[in-house]
């Protein structure tokens, strides 16, 4: 009968810690702020930044590369001739969100990776539309430059790669600074969510 008394309690305390450990790498419930790394059964992913505004940077070798509302110089040469000095500036009533990540492969098989990410405003909008026609997200290519992807193919031990990612949302999601704001990510099947205020 003693056996037992002092048996039960170990296993309760096993049971409790295994369910501790189970919720230790994000998922369902976890929150991130930015600056954390996520980690899936393949991937790292760190949200670096996330910034909302109606005009987007257009340097394509710029650290700030669709980074909004900044004070470039940059200038654009349109099809008719004419230049601006922004090649991307959201309609009347509508904003971008601008989500900057890295992202290490650590999978041991060469593999695509397509972006499944969204904007979750106010606890249940969520937005995943890309104002750029043919490209989900920026990649930072070898020669240092943004490229427009909608998906790469990638290599074991490839290193990090330096990712922007573009949403279009009604501007409210910019201007009301009170409501909720996260940016939702999958990885193998796994959500994870950051919470950007």
């Amino acid at each position: 009968m003693k056996r037992w008394s002092i048996c039960l309690p170990a296993a309760l305390l096993a049971l409790s810690l295994a369910a501790c450990g189970n919720g230790g790498n994000g998922g369902a419930g976890q929150t991130y702020q930015v600056g954390d790394t996520v980690t899936s059964e393949n991937w790292e992913l760190t949200v670096t930044d996330v910034v909302c505004g109606t005009n987007l940077e257009t340097t394509l070798d710029s650290d700030d590369y669709l980074l909004v509302d900044g004070d470039f110089d940059t200038e654009i040469y349109l099809l008719d001739g004419s230049t601006t000095e922004k090649a991307y500036v959201a309609e009347e009533g509508r904003a971008y969100v601008v989500v900057a990540y890295d992202l290490t492969y650590t999978g041991k098989e060469a593999t695509t990776y397509n972006q499944q990410m969204s904007i979750d405003y106010n606890d249940g909008y969520l937005y995943e539309e890309h104002p750029y026609i043919n490209s989900d997200f920026e990649l930072r290519g070898e020669d240092g430059t943004f490229q427009g992807q909608t998906y790469y193919d990638v290599e074991p031990l490839s290193g990090t790669y330096e990712i922007r990612s573009c949403f279009d949302v009604p501007e409210e999601v910019m201007t009301n600074t009170e409501a909720p704001l996260s940016v939702v990510i999958a990885l193998d099947g796994q959500e994870y969510t950051y919470t950007v205020r």
